[in-house]
């Protein structure tokens, strides 16, 4: 509020203002620490000395259904790699029927891939329990179709 007394209206100090103003009426936890940073007059935490600032956030974000969900494709796609390496040292094998099925799984999961990760805005934008079960599906699809590939050989 000195600040603003002195003629400095700047967002910096605007935004010090609003957040001492909101620690001095709320319990808000230090997010380096976990201290109660209720009836702080400053924008230090005086328990780690962290300095905190206002931020927009989203609550309760969580990155574990997308990395469940890339994770199998990333591997799968890994293997794709791998394949075409091998191919072009050695040629296609002689039995290319799993061959054949792991290189579209690879290609499927390597577009999957992409494609999650160029909307994984939508994604995690979606309730978290459909995330988990998108996720579900994918490990289960990648598992079953890795499974049958490898039985095909």
């Amino acid at each position: 509020m000195q600040a603003a007394l002195a003629g400095e209206t700047s967002p910096d100090v605007r935004n010090r203002e609003l957040l001492t103003e909101f620690v001095r009426i709320n319990d808000a936890p230090c997010v380096a620490c976990g201290y109660n940073l209720r009836n702080l007059t400053g924008d230090v935490c005086p328990e780690c000395g962290n300095r905190f600032a206002l931020r927009v956030g989203v609550p309760n974000l969580r990155f574990g259904p997308l990395v469940a969900c890339l994770a199998p494709l990333l591997m799968v796609s890994g293997l794709l790699v791998f394949l075409i390496a091998m191919t072009i040292d050695f040629g296609v094998p002689s039995n290319a029927m799993w061959y054949w099925a792991f290189l579209v799984q690879g290609l499927v999961d390597a577009v999957g891939a992409v494609l999650l990760y160029r909307r994984r805005w939508a994604y995690l934008s979606m309730p978290v329990d459909v995330q988990w079960r998108v996720a579900g599906v994918v490990i289960g699809v990648n598992a079953v179709a890795f499974v049958t590939a490898i039985v095909m050989s």
